[in-house]
């Protein structure tokens, strides 16, 4: 990183939403989004069986942000102040090069949050990490995502058939990626 060291206790927001650390009190929350039925259909995880299986996750996501390898961020809506998805950003294996991945939950989908996250997290990523380009994966046929990251300046950089195995099976993805203004 080029700029200080990212605290756990970072805050990004602005006027409707407020991007905070995970904290272990949010495994609830991602293990109450993941009962909706193929909620992880697009993900490369599946669904936790057991609430305590959220739990390595969430220590996985501290370890990594303290090492700088990546920061997952709970979005909260200002208004209710309501836990309403999660958005990570993390290290590539290319310098400056730092991918995201979100998710929203089902209840609050459609209400424009994501694109808002979305758009937080890549100045987050261009100001505060020193990134150059910023990449993002999707399942093909998840137009809700596709729609998300076009609105946030991205453009597609390829498909990769074998994005992830997902119950057996390959599931493609395209790749987007928008890159810093100079």
């Amino acid at each position: 990183m080029d700029q200080d060291r990212v605290l756990l206790d970072e805050v990004i927001q602005d006027e409707n939403l407020l991007l905070r650390a995970r904290q272990f009190d949010d495994n609830a929350f991602v293990f109450e989004a993941s009962r909706y039925k193929g909620f992880n259909d697009g993900m490369s995880w599946s669904a936790p069986e057991k609430l305590q299986e959220t739990e390595p996750h969430y220590h996985s996501a501290v370890t990594r942000w303290i090492e700088g390898q990546a920061f997952t961020f709970i979005v909260v809506e200002k208004k209710t102040n309501q836990r309403a998805g999660m958005i990570e950003i993390r290290k590539t294996e290319v310098e400056r090069v730092w991918d995201i991945g979100y998710w929203m939950h089902p209840a609050k989908q459609n209400k424009g949050f994501m694109t808002n996250a979305v758009k937080l997290i890549i100045e987050f990523g261009f100001k505060r990490l020193g990134a150059e380009k910023i990449e993002a994966k999707y399942a093909t046929w998840n137009l809700a995502s596709e729609k998300v990251l076009e609105k946030n300046g991205m453009v597609k950089a390829g498909k990769i058939e074998k994005g992830f195995e997902k119950n057996g099976k390959w599931i493609a993805v395209y790749k987007m990626e928008v890159k810093k203004n100079k």
